[in-house]
């Protein structure tokens, strides 16, 4: 069974500011509530690199939550980052572009995932509430970026 979901946001800040926030990806904490994120294979800016998500609520670092192995499928600094979910839990794509527009930069993070069957039974049920988290983390992940001088 799978499940898709994409957000957009418009940035004022420019394609660079953006992904210096986006690919530091043990910052992710910054923008993305309730998560912590470590690389466990290279830099996590090649692709073949490997990344663990772990989320849940509370704070400091995670261990234990819902966790989400990825490997770095695909970047192009500055405009594309992509990434194979390996589970535990969900499998399938992730892909944050970066698009400039002349007045800043349209963001799209596209999840395209597969789990166990309940989970992504009820995806569609919660997909509002994920939509509207997923938002909040792209407009902080503006805001952290708009704090950038590249």
């Amino acid at each position: 069974m799978a499940y898709r979901l994409q957000v957009e946001h418009h940035s004022p800040a420019r394609p660079e500011q953006l992904w210096s926030v986006l690919s530091d990806w043990e910052g992710q904490h910054r923008w993305i509530p309730l998560t912590s994120v470590r690389v466990l294979e290279g830099d996590g800016s090649q692709v073949g690199d490997l990344v663990e998500a772990v989320s849940r609520p509370g704070w400091g670092e995670r261990r234990r939550g819902l966790v989400d192995r990825m490997r770095v499928t695909r970047t192009v600094p500055g405009y594309l980052l992509e990434v194979e979910h390996l589970g535990p839990f969900f499998r399938g794509l992730g892909r944050f572009t970066l698009v400039s527009d002349g007045q800043g930069t349209r963001i799209t993070s596209l999840e395209e995932v597969s789990g166990p069957a309940p989970a992504v039974a009820l995806a569609p049920l919660s997909g509002p509430a994920l939509r509207v988290g997923l938002r909040g983390s792209l407009r902080s992940l503006s805001e952290l970026a708009g704090r950038v001088s590249v």
